[in-house]
């Protein structure tokens, strides 16, 4: 079996996201592991180890919180269980699929863009707009907790809502993605795990996952105008990793209704006209085949608000703030403690722009509620300012190292490359053309795999330092 082993996230607010483990690895939501879920607060530090023991590869629980889950079983922490290939993992909210290794396979990193709206970087029809207002047009508090991440089954449920101009489903594969038990088409033990595990969903700023900038990507790349909903659609199964991409490959009335327009790129009026005519036809009203479904809400309902956070309801949903606020608080300022002084227990280190805590801002705006919402708001978004430096330090610790350290290897190489001598090595001797292989294969190593806590925690302290904190 293979030395190399890829984690892909196929579930959860980081959905896309793709790291690769050489022998042995972590995952976790802190800096330094190979894959770091930071936005899944049901993650531990270090949640679970990937090591290949022999030939075969297996997975340990850390000692996690929320545990590990693998073949409808929770693991014992410290205990190593095998795993074969393409085989998925429950850690957190977050749904892993776990694939071989593949030359020259590009891995997915974390990046800022994740917190930015796709509209202002891509050309869009105004049917696809009207989708990202779904998403962005309301206010923070009054977003639904279903609209708190947008990954590309909820851009597809929305894409279809608003071309039908209807929550009904006139296809299998959309009665399918909203089902709870979804993940069954990869993993038929997850149709058993609580729908609250697998789609955890905090009330924030949207997070936009990387697996949507990668069809946005792809959809742009196919057409030089205005991207619409067919053509993401057709940069939907072109990706082929979401739950979305599958389902909709194997609804046959769904594939013969699009056709080669997919392909061809289908206008938004094209699409509108098949997903109301599918909503019509008697088809549309026949009951899923399969007997697990349960009853819930859909993944995304353009018009409905999420009962359990009625906006009118006074007090409630600053009740779903603070809760929120402090968790995020706690992630934050923890990531920040551990880079100013990773040994001290007790720690008396504040965060940059986090000089007071959440309790002491609701405290101080307490007789004005207008203040004291403008004054929550403006923490939440310096807390999610920080976590993007966070994650931005861990990724440029992965170029500054892999720079650094293969740019001197490479120099002595093409320095002896020309005599085509052997280069001494102690006892050994390589020869210039494997050595240079092995300098490159490093380097992809440091692109994908992890690196040093102590080189991060040295880029976040330069950060806060050019911010002037």
């Amino acid at each position: 079996m293979s030395d190399t082993v890829v984690l892909e996230v196929i579930g959860g607010p980081m959905d896309g996201l793709r790291g690769c483990i050489d022998r042995k690895g972590t995952v976790g939501r802190k800096v330094g592991n190979s894959l770091s879920l930071a936005l899944d607060e049901e993650v531990s530090g270090r949640h679970a180890e990937i090591v290949k023991e022999g030939h075969d590869w297996c997975v340990r629980d850390l000692n996690s919180t929320n545990g590990t889950f693998h073949l409808n079983e929770k693991l014992q922490a410290g205990r190593s269980y095998p795993l074969n290939m393409h085989d998925v993992l429950l850690v957190g909210s977050t749904v892993l699929e776990v694939d071989s290794g593949r030359e020259g396979e590009a891995c997915i990193p974390f990046s800022e863009s994740s917190f930015s709206d796709p509209r202002t970087l891509y050309s869009m029809t105004s049917r696809l707009e009207r989708v990202w207002d779904h998403f962005f047009g309301s206010s923070d508090e009054d977003r639904p907790l279903d609209r708190c991440f947008c990954d590309v089954d909820r851009l597809f449920l929305a894409m279809m809502e608003i071309a039908g101009e209807t929550t009904d489903a006139g296809f299998d594969c959309i009665r399918q993605i909203k089902s709870p038990g979804r993940y069954r088409i990869i993993a038929p033990w997850l149709v058993n795990v609580p729908e609250e595990n697998l789609a955890v969903c905090r009330i924030g700023p949207l997070t936009v996952a990387s697996r949507v900038w990668k069809v946005l990507s792809l959809a742009a790349e196919r057409k030089k105008e205005a991207i619409g909903i067919g053509d993401v659609l057709g940069a939907i199964l072109e990706e082929g990793g979401s739950l979305a991409a599958r389902y909709i490959r194997k609804d046959k009335r769904f594939m013969e209704a699009f056709g080669m327009k997919l392909r061809r790129g289908a206008s938004d009026q094209t699409v509108i006209d098949i997903v109301r005519t599918a909503e019509k036809s008697p088809a549309s009203a026949a009951s899923p085949s399969d007997g697990q479904h349960r009853t819930q809400p859909s993944l995304s309902s353009p018009g409905l608000k999420n009962p359990a956070v009625p906006p009118s309801t006074p007090g409630l949903v600053d009740e779903h703030w603070k809760s929120f606020g402090q968790r995020l608080e706690r992630l934050v300022s923890g990531f920040l403690d551990d880079a100013v002084n990773p040994v001290a227990s007790q720690q008396d280190f504040h965060p940059p722009g986090l000089e007071k805590k959440l309790e002491e801002v609701l405290a101080a705006g307490s007789g004005d509620p207008q203040v004291s919402n403008q004054q929550v708001k403006h923490y939440l978004d310096t807390l999610y300012n920080l976590l993007v430096l966070i994650l931005a330090s861990q990724r440029d610790g992965y170029r500054a190292f892999a720079d650094y350290f293969c740019t001197r290897l490479e120099t002595t190489v093409h320095e002896i490359q020309e005599s085509r001598a052997l280069l001494p090595m102690g006892k050994k001797s390589v020869d210039v053309e494997e050595l240079l292989s092995k300098v490159k294969a490093v380097r992809r190593t440091m692109d994908t795999e992890g690196i040093s806590e102590t080189i991060v925690r040295d880029i976040i302290k330069k950060k806060i330092q050019q911010l002037g904190l």
